[in-house]
């Protein structure tokens, strides 16, 4: 069950009026011409959208090519003339969106019918939320797989101990946030390189809660390039993560970072992809916050394993609401 300190946030608040839905999308875009297209389309066919606004972030290919046959008027194009990042993009699309509420996505991933919608249902259910975030199917070539979430309000640190564990599977896409709660912890960190979505909703737990839902809201393409596929540059990623929440680092944790710290060293090992390794382990020596004892991280490895299934167990346990 949730934990006492944070009961009063956890559970299901009262439900309100239906307020007035305002929702601008906003889709950052680096070299994905071909696809952006399909995105912007797919988020245009919602209702309620006030704009979509697309951030070109220093593509070699015209964007605006790619968008010329469509003539909706909340459609904006914003460019970068050199790339500055998925996040500076993102932050640059929620300062020209003038809703209540800014939903992303990512520009090879595509919208599926109601997806704001059911955001719509969910902050009236539940106004106080600061953001929700649904589940969705990862495309990999022909194959998918649903990337599920239970219908569960959280907030302090049951958020943050679910979002450790990584309990919940996480894109940018997935995320509907009230403006103003993104403005109120700065956007998203333009630092970060990955674990942006994580980053976000860690930043935003000690504020308030997150509505995870199981309404299927998207399809997540993930090619072989993708950078939750690629498994260089988790080591940074993470050791920059934990940098900026101290939670990590808490004694009862420390089993369950040893895991997250190994687990792509792993992954790539059993791939046989031994560069990829070895530049993990290189990453993982120049690390500041992350354990670097080589037995201790295959000693815990799968205890760490084993205590994150249980987490997951545990949460997607507790009453839905």
């Amino acid at each position: 069950m949730p934990t006492d300190d944070t009961a009063g946030q956890t559970k299901a608040i009262a439900r309100g009026t239906m307020p007035e839905f305002s929702c601008s999308v906003v889709i950052p875009v680096h070299n994905h011409g071909a696809e952006v297209a399909k995105s912007v389309e797919s988020a245009l066919r919602q209702g309620g959208v006030r704009e979509v606004v697309v951030v070109d972030d220093g593509s070699r290919e015209s964007v605006a090519a790619s968008l010329s046959g469509m003539g909706h008027p909340g459609l904006k194009l914003i460019t970068f003339p050199t790339r500055r990042g998925a996040n500076a993009a993102r932050n640059a699309g929620i300062a020209a969106t003038t809703s209540d509420h800014v939903a992303f996505l990512d520009a090879d991933d595509v919208y599926l019918p109601n997806r704001l919608a059911e955001a719509e249902r969910t902050f009236a259910l539940y106004p106080d939320i600061l953001a929700t975030h649904c589940s969705f199917v990862a495309q990999r070539r022909s194959t998918q797989a649903h990337a599920a979430n239970p219908d569960l309000l959280l907030g302090g640190s049951d958020l943050e101990r679910a979002l450790v564990g990584h309990v919940f599977p996480l894109t940018n896409s997935a995320i509907v946030a009230k403006r103003s709660a993104l403005v109120s912890i700065g956007n998203f960190d333009e630092s970060l390189q990955r674990q942006q979505d994580r980053d976000l909703l860690l930043r935003l737990a000690p504020l308030g809660q997150v509505a995870f839902t199981s309404f299927v809201g998207l399809i997540k393409h993930q090619s072989t390039n993708s950078m939750s596929r690629n498994l260089r540059h988790y080591i940074s990623g993470l050791d920059g993560l934990v940098g900026k929440h101290a939670v990590f680092l808490k004694p009862e944790h420390r089993v369950l970072l040893c895991y997250l710290t190994s687990r792509m060293m792993i992954k790539a090992l059993a791939a046989g992809d031994l560069a990829s390794l070895r530049s993990e382990w290189r990453e993982l020596c120049q690390s500041r916050h992350l354990p670097k004892s080589a037995i201790g991280l295959v000693l815990n490895y799968r205890k760490g394993r084993r205590e994150r299934r249980n987490l997951t167990n545990t949460i997607f346990s507790w009453p839905k609401v």
